[in-house]
Formats: structure tokens, C-alpha cells, sequence
């Protein structure tokens, strides 16, 4: 009940959103698409007992965009009505949902901004973290997100960008994650008039609070810079970062903080690009040492851009790292990030209290090579997330794994497709000390079209899931005909 209320509050508003953006539009794009779809499997849920059945699932979806004097509006919307041949109990509506609004109030620089999203993610990671429609093991988020924004013109002294928001965020199984969220931004820089100096002034509060419960996680974070601008390459200054974060009853724990600060300086070959080097004085509890910092960005074309940086936070060294690529057909991209989360059901598993922080490190790669008549495309990701504090139940969880597809043309009206994955997750749970799985996929398919944006879509996949826990090993074969109409 709760999901259907949330959902209905979310469409009017995204209603109202969007005839007042509408009113003031100079460009107006809309697509959409049909579809339904047929599916055999000789196990459809998924587990060492086999069973066969079909799901039926009829989809419609809307993307639009809309652009405005003073407002935009992106919306991408789709639904899917799963049947199951064999439980109608099983049946369901699923919803995928990617919305974003922005309206200026006059030429005040204040914007209000909504934005809303729905996903399915898996129930529980123990029992599958690759669920689908099709095993139906899965849940329902949604959350919507409002507030105002300040810009001020960049073309004066000062650059200053401001923003409000409060936010809800819903699980349609209740069982964990149901929250609340307040958050704040200020950020203060130097403006195009001046010459000499520079300045970076920046804050970031967020805190989340569970809405069944008064537990709560709270994070502050700041970074203040002050130097001068580039004499001959070079660019002297003062920094000063902190960072802490609270979580229990109300966030009244001190769960961990920071403070450093020290002279630093950064040397540009190019305008676009820099090497920055730091001496941190560190202030904190723990009587951590002084450390070097450095930085690295460089952007030789409008088609690279790397940055790489080294420091020291509350939970040790911390690294974050950014590539991307574009040279004709090819195209790179590389990340890696470190940040503390929480409320988030990405690796739950049964048991699990996700309104404590825990961190996370995320590595991904994406390589694309477009031909003329053949894409490949290779991707890979590394994901480790550790609780920072309260029992060893789920302490840390790790997926790590690689995928690689080819498209190619055919004819004119004829595409095919194969794909293979590979994945490995190590979970800690209740149930065992720890639960490894080796996930082993395997995809072809064809796409015909037979009429102006009307296609028939045939697919075939294989999957293979090997375990330390012998109950959860499965096999899979599937087979699906979809018929497709975009509009």
C-alpha cells in the first residue's frame, strides 16, 4: 500500500512539473514504445529443484524531454506487467522510473528542482544477487527528492551555488531501508573579475534517518582553498578538509572525523592540466601523522580527461580516480571511488541493518570499439563494502567480475548479438561464514525489424551458478520472442 501511495504522489507531481515547464517550452521530445514479450525457462526460480514455466510480460514505456526559458524535464519511464503461467500469485507490475526537473523562479537565481526514481533491485543477495522479472525474487524502490538551488553569476567577484533538498525513499517489502533524507550544499568561489587571487569554499551536509525508527546516519564534510592564480604555471595556496560522520540512535555516535590542512601548490603544463602536491597537518582524535597529498588532472584534448588524486581520510588512505576517452569508434572509460553509505540495499542479505554506515569501494571499466557493422563492448567492475563499525555480521561483502557483447549487422533489417558474463560474490551472512558464488552467463539473440520501428526480438541464455553453499547451485536455459514497437 505504502509503494502505491508513494507512486501516485510521484506521478502528480511529476505532472505539475511538467505542464509548468511545458508552458514556457521551446523543445519538446517525445518517444515511446510497446512491447510484449514471451519467455520459456526450464528453471524459473532459479535453485537446485527444476522447475519449468513461461512468464509473459507486457511492457510500455515513455522517454521525453523537455527544454524551457527557464526549465527542463527529462523523463524515462517503463513498466512491466510480469504474468507467471505457473503462480498467479507471482504476478506483478514492475516499474522503472529516471526523472528530473529543474524551474527558475525569475531571475532570481533560485531554481526548484524535483526528481524521482523507481528500480527493482534483488530481495536479498544470499539468495541472488542477479534476480530478474522472470525468477520475480525482487523488490521495489522509490524515492523522490525536492528542493531549491541558488546560482549567483559567476561573471562578478563571487561564484556562489547553493542548494536545499529533503527526500523520501521507499522499499515495497518494508523489510529494510525505509528513510528520510535532509541534505545541503554551499560552495563559494572566486568570479571571472578576479585576477589575483583564488578561492574554494565548499560544504556538504546529509543526514538520513530510518522512518520506522530513530536511527539515523549524519555526514559533514568541508574544503576551503585560498592561493594565488597561475604565475608562469605555477599556483601557490592554503587548504583545510574535514570530514565526520554520525550514526545510532538520532546519529549521537562519532562514528569517525578528520581535519588537516597545510600549503600546497600545483603546477600547470597547459592551461587545462596540473600536478598538485600537498603537505597535510592532521587534527583529529587519533593522532594521525602529517601526510603528502597529490593530485593529478590532465586534459590534453576535449576528448581526455584523467584525474587522479591520493589522501588520507578518516578510514586510512583514500584514493579516487577518473578516466575517459573518445578517439573515433573507441571509446575508454575507468573510475574508481571510495565513500561511506548507508540506508542503501546494495549487497543486503538477510539480517543485515543497513542504517549502519558501511564503506564502499567501486572500480569500473567500460571499452567500446564501434565499427561499421560490428560494436564491441568489454566492461568490468570490483565492488567491496565493509562495515566501519558494530557486529561482524555482513562486515564485508565483495563482487567482483567481467563481461564482454558483440553486436553486428547483418542486413538492413537483421542484427545479432552475443554476450558472456562472468561474476564472483563473497558475502558474509547469518547463515555461513561465508558465502561464495561464481556466476557463469551466456546470451545470442537476433533482432529483425519487419515494419518501420516495429521488431521481433529472439533471445537464448545460459546461466550457471556454482556455491560453498551446494543448496544454491542452479543451472538455467531460456528462451524469449519479443515483439517491439517504438514510437
Amino acid at each position: 500500500m505504502r509503494i502505491k501511495i508513494a507512486l501516485s504522489r510521484v506521478c502528480l507531481a511529476l505532472l505539475a512539473c511538467g505542464y509548468s515547464v511545458a508552458g514556457v517550452a521551446a523543445d519538446v521530445n517525445v518517444e515511446a514504445l510497446v512491447s510484449a514479450e514471451a519467455i520459456h525457462s526450464d528453471n524459473v526460480n532459479r535453485s537446485a529443484d527444476k522447475e519449468s514455466g513461461q512468464v509473459f510480460i507486457i511492457g510500455a514505456g515513455l522517454n521525453s524531454t523537455i527544454t524551457g526559458n527557464d526549465g527542463e524535464l527529462a523523463l524515462d519511464y517503463l513498466a512491466q506487467q510480469a504474468i507467471y503461467s505457473y503462480d498467479s500469485d507471482k504476478n506483478q507490475l514492475y516499474h522503472e522510473l529516471d526523472f528530473n526537473s529543474r524551474k527558475g523562479l525569475g531571475n532570481s537565481g533560485v531554481s526548484a528542482v524535483l526528481d524521482a526514481g523507481m528500480t527493482t533491485l534483488p530481495n536479498d543477495f544470499s539468495s541472488n544477487p542477479l534476480s530478474d522479472v522472470v525468477s520475480g525474487d525482487l523488490v521495489q524502490q522509490s524515492n523522490v527528492d525536492a528542493g531549491l538551488e541558488f546560482e549567483s553569476n559567476p561573471r562578478g567577484w563571487l561564484d556562489v551555488r547553493a542548494s536545499a533538498r529533503a527526500g523520501l525513499n521507499y522499499y515495497d517489502d518494508e523489510r529494510s531501508g525505509d528513510s528520510q533524507r535532509y541534505s545541503g550544499n554551499l560552495s563559494v568561489n572566486n568570479g571571472s573579475k578576479a585576477k589575483t587571487w583564488f578561492w574554494d569554499l565548499s560544504s556538504n551536509y546529509v543526514y538520513r534517518e530510518a522512518r520506522d525508527s530513530d536511527q539515523a546516519t549524519e555526514s559533514v564534510k568541508y574544503k576551503g582553498e585560498l592561493g594565488l592564480q597561475q604565475i608562469r604555471g605555477w599556483s601557490p595556496f592554503v587548504r583545510g578538509v574535514g570530514e565526520s560522520y554520525f550514526q545510532g540512535v538520532q546519529a549521537n555516535n562519532d562514528l569517525g572525523e578528520q581535519e588537516s590542512w597545510g600549503p600546497a601548490v600545483r603546477y600547470y603544463p597547459s592551461r587545462n592540466s596540473y600536478l598538485e602536491l600537498s603537505y597535510n597537518f592532521t587534527r583529529d582524535d587519533n593522532d594521525n601523522d602529517d601526510y603528502v597529498g597529490a593530485a593529478l588532472s590532465w586534459a590534453p584534448t576535449s576528448r581526455t580527461t584523467l584525474y587522479a588524486e591520493y589522501g588520507q581520510r578518516f578510514f586510512g588512505d583514500a584514493y579516487e580516480f577518473l578516466f575517459q576517452h573518445r578517439k573515433r569508434r573507441l571509446t575508454t572509460s575507468i573510475s574508481y571511488n571510495e565513500e561511506p553509505v548507508s540506508f542503501d540495499r546494495e549487497f543486503f542479505t538477510d539480517g543485515d541493518d543497513i542504517t549502519q554506515l558501511s564503506l564502499r569501494r567501486s572500480l569500473s571499466a567500460s571499452v567500446s570499439l564501434a565499427l561499421k557493422r560490428t560494436t564491441y563492448t568489454f566492461s568490468g567492475r570490483h565492488v567491496r563494502q565493509k562495515r566501519l563499525s558494530g557486529d561482524q555480521i555482513n562486515s564485508e561483502n565483495i563482487n567482483y567480475g567481467v563481461g564482454l557483447s558483440i553486436s553486428h549487422q547483418l542486413t538492413r533489417d537483421w542484427t545479432a548479438r552475443v554476450g558472456a558474463d562472468y561474476d564472483r560474490y563473497e558475502l558474509e551472512n547469518q547463515t555461513v561464514e561465508q558465502q561464495d558464488d561464481d556466476y557463469y552467463r551466456f546470451n545470442i539473440g537476433f533482432d529483425q525489424r519487419i515494419a518501420e520501428e516495429l521488431f521481433l526480438v529472439y533471445s537464448y541464455a545460459f546461466s550457471d551458478r556454482a556455491s560453498n553453499v551446494s543448496s544454491s547451485e542452479y543451472q538455467e536455459n531460456r528462451l524469449s520472442v519479443q515483439l517491439r514497437k517504438n514510437f
